[in-house]
């Protein structure tokens, strides 16, 4: 019971607090004793001592109260700390030895000759305990990290932070402050041949661009965390394409103010953008005609929840379409693309269809209400080895929907019909490609025998991170 209560009652600050005014009263002692024992100085009275320790600690206690020294946490002191440390302990000295200059004569450290030895005594004082106040504060610290470095749990990540530099070293700070560490920080990499080979708060800083596999297969790395500002994409490419092999998770963090919103966690980095493969800036697109040409339209998008098909409804966001019609059979996809519409561009008018677009009289009563001006076919079946196992339904989805929703377009007078094919349809060699070439056939015959419609067919390449590519597996891995 009795231990409960001093938990209760004693606080980690108080213990600083009580410390400290022990060490300070340690240090005045330590400077007396050196004084007037080592020095060979007749003794001072013993009552002039506790009196002048007494004053001497009460100026300290008032200090530390009012600049609220013992209110700061030991493990986080900074150079600043220190310094401001210093001072105030130069400033309690100050006032101690003025103080003493005060008082009646039998309560100064006066010696027979009648020779004043304050200034001295003070001065040693200060430096003595200026030693014992910082070193207790780095013991402690060296002590909680040894400590928390001892509590290694089995299932700890083995991290390389990329960057030696400001952004780097504050990281392995937020790190290494954890109550819990996640991970074992094993320590930096960069491309700067000044840092290479140099220690970090006890980290070596090893080469990012020789041997980079050897060090994370020698110690084992999981996780690698890019802390680098000044890392050019083509650099970053680079890196990301040695590492691709090496089955660890690649996180980044691009600047100080992200750890400061939270605790610091690895899930709530941001991951690498895919943009970062491409060895180039991303194009941005931006059309004035395109804004004319679809002011007062109805525009609809088939498989407008997929990547491709998303993609285009937000161009068309951009461009400020009058009316976007977003048909799809995904429910929740569809579901997220409208929770991202709404609340990116909540001014804009939106129709979503849960539909698919294989069954040609739902899809006709779209047209039928709404009469669409331009249409962007994409909704298709593209995942090559799937639709080996299963072509008819490739040729459901990807020929005989495109025929119906041909047909819809030429009956409704649409403006401009845009098929969105792929480059799988060039000499195909599959189910997939078999499938979009026919279709690409299928409209192209439409183009050469009505002209009220515009027919228009594009190719896309791979691309990057769309589903069915391999970046979206890269990422699970």
């Amino acid at each position: 019971m009795s231990k409960n209560i001093f938990k209760k009652t004693i606080r980690p600050s108080q213990f600083v607090l009580i410390g400290d005014q022990a060490l300070i009263m340690l240090g005045l002692a330590s400077s007396l004793f050196a004084y007037y024992r080592l020095l060979s100085i007749t003794e001072f009275p013993i009552h002039t001592i506790i009196y002048r320790l007494l004053i001497h600690v009460s100026i300290a206690i008032s200090a530390w109260i009012v600049f609220g020294v013992y209110r700061k946490v030991i493990r986080f002191f900074s150079s600043k700390d220190y310094l401001n440390l210093i001072v105030i302990l130069i400033l309690v000295h100050l006032i101690s030895a003025f103080c003493g200059f005060l008082l009646p004569e039998k309560h100064q450290f006066i010696t027979k000759y009648h020779i004043n030895h304050d200034p001295e005594i003070f001065l040693i004082s200060f430096f003595v305990t200026t030693i014992y106040i910082i070193s207790s504060r780095l013991i402690i610290s060296y002590l909680y990290f040894f400590y928390s470095r001892s509590k290694k749990t089995e299932g700890q990540k083995r991290l390389l932070i990329y960057g030696a530099g400001d952004l780097g070293v504050f990281l392995k700070k937020s790190i290494n402050s954890q109550q819990s560490p996640e991970f074992n920080l094993i320590g930096f990499i960069d491309d700067d041949t000044k840092k290479i080979g140099r220690f970090i708060g006890g980290l070596r800083v090893m080469d990012a661009s020789k041997n980079l596999k050897n060090a994370i297969e020698k110690y084992k790395i999981t996780d690698i965390i890019i802390a680098n500002k000044s890392i050019t994409s083509t650099r970053k490419a680079k890196f990301l394409e040695d590492t691709l092999a090496c089955n660890i998770r690649v996180k980044e963090i691009s600047s100080i103010h992200s750890l400061f919103n939270s605790n610091f966690n690895i899930n709530k980095l941001s991951s690498i953008d895919i943009n970062d493969l491409m060895n180039r800036k991303p194009i941005q697109l931006y059309d004035e005609h395109l804004v004319s040409a679809l002011q007062d339209k109805t525009v609809m998008v088939t498989g407008a929840a997929g990547s491709i098909g998303s993609e285009i409804v937000r161009k068309l966001s951009e461009h400020n379409a009058s009316l976007i019609i977003c048909v799809d059979f995904s429910e929740s996809a569809l579901y997220d693309l409208e929770q991202e519409l709404q609340r990116n561009h909540p001014d804009l008018n939106y129709k979503f269809f849960l539909t698919d677009v294989r069954n040609e009289e739902l899809v006709e009563n779209i047209f039928e209400e709404y009469n669409p001006d331009f249409i962007y076919h994409a909704a298709a079946y593209k995942h090559v080895p799937l639709m080996e196992k299963f072509p008819w339904e490739a040729i459901k989805t990807n020929v005989l929907a495109t025929w119906a929703i041909v047909n819809l377009a030429v009956k409704y007078k649409v403006e401009k019909f845009v098929f969105v094919s792929s480059d799988k349809a060039v000499n195909p060699t599959s189910v997939m490609g078999a499938t979009k070439r026919l279709a690409e056939i299928i409209v192209q015959s439409f183009s050469t025998h009505y002209h009220e419609t515009s027919f228009v067919v594009t190719r896309f390449g791979n691309v990057l991170g769309s589903n069915g590519s391999v970046v979206p597996l890269f990422k699970k891995q």
